[in-house]
């Protein structure tokens, strides 16, 4: 079936947000996910039925603004790098930490991504559709309701950049390449890497150096 790429980025941005709306509540994608992801989620390779395997086979047939050749191929390889290590580290963490630790976690996680989301000032109705699909998991999980109100505050009001890095700085349990590696992935799960999101990246790489 053909699409437009303005279909094509929305899918995109829905499935990482919702793969990773997954991860974080620990839930099977089967059922959950649509599209490509769904079709082989039947024949889960990995904790939560969604693995680099998997975005990545998605991502090849939808990033087709991205440039051809050697390029595209290393972009593709470096995202499905990032989220499989993401994945895991939600896995992990899930199962040694209490909820209100983890939880905190997952608030981070994700004001980083509404940050970089917001990174010039404005988020698409597609893409706050795709970050529904984060939040909607999160909600129907039973992670604490203070958790989840974080979460929905952060969705309708997306954090600065500082906001964001300060929210990071409230769990001390992780590398801080994870929060890096989230903005690289939001930035880029549209195929496009803009310059204010690069713009974003280096100001946050900056002042993490900087202490």
């Amino acid at each position: 079936m053909n699409i437009s790429g303005v279909e094509k980025k929305e899918s995109t941005k829905k499935i990482f947000w919702r793969g990773l709306g997954c991860a974080a509540v620990g839930g099977g994608t089967l059922g959950v996910i649509g599209g490509p992801l769904g079709v082989v989620a039947g024949a889960s390779l990995g904790v939560f039925g969604v693995t680099s395997v998997h975005v990545g086979d998605y991502i090849i047939r939808t990033f087709d603004n991205m440039k051809q050749g050697k390029q595209k191929e290393e972009n593709i390889k470096i995202f499905c790098q990032k989220f499989d290590e993401l994945l895991q580290l939600l896995n992990d963490y899930r199962t040694k930490l209490n909820d209100d630790d983890y939880g905190q976690l997952i608030v981070a996680i994700f004001a980083v991504g509404m940050a970089t989301a917001n990174a010039d000032g404005n988020i698409s109705e597609d893409e706050r559709n795709a970050i529904n699909e984060f939040s909607d998991l999160i909600n129907e999980s039973r992670l604490p309701q203070e958790i989840k109100y974080h979460i929905l505050n952060y969705k309708a009001n997306p954090p600065k950049l500082l906001d964001a890095y300060n929210e990071t700085k409230k769990v001390t349990i992780c590398n801080s390449n994870v929060y890096t590696d989230m903005i690289y992935m939001v930035a880029n799960c549209d195929g496009e890497f803009s310059n204010k999101e690069k713009d974003f990246l280096d100001l946050w790489e900056k002042i993490a150096k900087s202490e």
